[in-house]
């Protein structure tokens, strides 16, 4: 139980690492940005954002509905039947 403690502790500490260098490179971009652009910038974005999940919007429906309809076509496929023997 200890150890697994112990391995907790080192992937937080690991994830707090990573956090941390991700909010300052974070803070070097937005300092880079003037700060006029970024509601433009974000709107464009979201915008964009919203753009795609428009267009995904019938492929999720339809996966909804029927979930291997990108493996199986929905067309009926003709039934072979074999041939009697003579």
């Amino acid at each position: 139980m200890a150890n697994n403690a112990n391995e907790t502790l080192e992937q937080t500490n690991k994830m707090l690492s990573g956090l941390t260098q991700s909010v300052a490179s974070l803070e070097g971009i937005l300092a880079d940005v003037d700060q006029t652009q970024l509601p433009v910038e974000m709107t464009k974005t979201l915008q964009s954002v919203n753009t795609v999940l428009l267009d995904l919007k019938p492929l999720v429906l339809q996966m909804r509905n029927k979930s291997n309809s990108l493996i199986f076509d929905d067309q009926a496929v003709e039934t072979i039947e074999p041939k009697k023997g003579q």
